[in-house]
C-alpha cells in the first residue's frame, strides 16, 4: 500500500489504511504505557495526523512503520499534556488540603472553593476527593461506579464546570 494514490482514492486508501494497521497501531500505543482508557483517543490523533499529513509522506515509505513513529509520538505528546494536567492537579489538591489557621493567611479564592465544595452533595464531594486528592484514575472511579470512563469524564467536566460557577459568583473570590 502506497500514499501515491490520487485525490480520487483518498477515502479509500484512508480505510484501508486504518483496517490494515488498526490493531497493531493500538497495540504499539498500550506498549508505550498510555492507558487503556486512553488509547482509543490516542490513535485517532494518529489517524487525524495521518490523514492531514499524507501529502508529506516520502514514496515507497512502509506505512506501518510511518504510523508506529506517529503513534511514538502521539504517545510522548499524550504523557507530556498529562504531565502538565498532572501538576495542576497536584496544585489543586494542595489547595484543597490547606485549612485556614493563625499561620495560613485566609485566601479569598480558596476560601470560595471551600464554600462551593461544601454545596455540593456527599458523593460528589466524595468523587472530587477521590480523583484529586488520592490519585485515583477516572477509569478506576467508572468501573467501581459502574459507569462508561467517557461518562465518569463528563461527571468530572460537570461538577468542575459548577465549581467554577460558584466561585464567581461567591462574593469572597472577588
Amino acid at each position: 500500500m502506497t500514499p501515491d494514490a490520487t485525490p480520487a482514492d483518498d477515502a479509500r486508501w484512508f480505510d484501508q489504511v486504518v483496517r490494515e494497521t488498526h490493531y497493531r497501531l493500538r497495540l504499539t500505543i498500550a506498549g508505550m504505557g498510555v492507558p487503556i482508557s486512553d488509547v482509543d483517543d490516542v490513535a485517532q490523533e494518529v489517524y487525524l495526523d495521518l490523514s492531514r499529513s499524507r501529502a508529506r509522506i516520502p514514496a515507497g515509505v512502509d506505512i506501518a512503520q510511518w504510523l508506529h513513529g506517529m503513534a511514538r509520538n502521539c504517545s510522548y505528546e499524550y504523557f507530556r499534556r498529562h504531565t502538565r494536567q498532572h501538576k495542576r492537579l497536584v496544585a489543586m489538591a494542595e489547595l484543597l488540603e490547606l485549612t485556614p489557621s493563625e499561620e495560613t493567611p485566609s485566601v479569598p479564592a480558596v476560601d470560595a472553593l471551600t464554600q462551593c465544595l461544601e454545596r455540593l452533595r456527599p458523593e460528589q464531594r466524595e468523587l472530587l476527593e477521590a480523583h484529586y486528592r488520592h490519585g485515583r484514575s477516572i477509569a478506576e472511579l467508572a468501573l467501581e461506579h459502574k459507569r462508561m470512563a467517557t461518562a465518569m469524564h463528563m461527571v468530572f467536566a460537570r461538577l468542575r464546570e459548577i465549581l467554577k460557577r460558584c466561585i464567581q459568583t461567591t462574593p469572597e473570590a472577588t
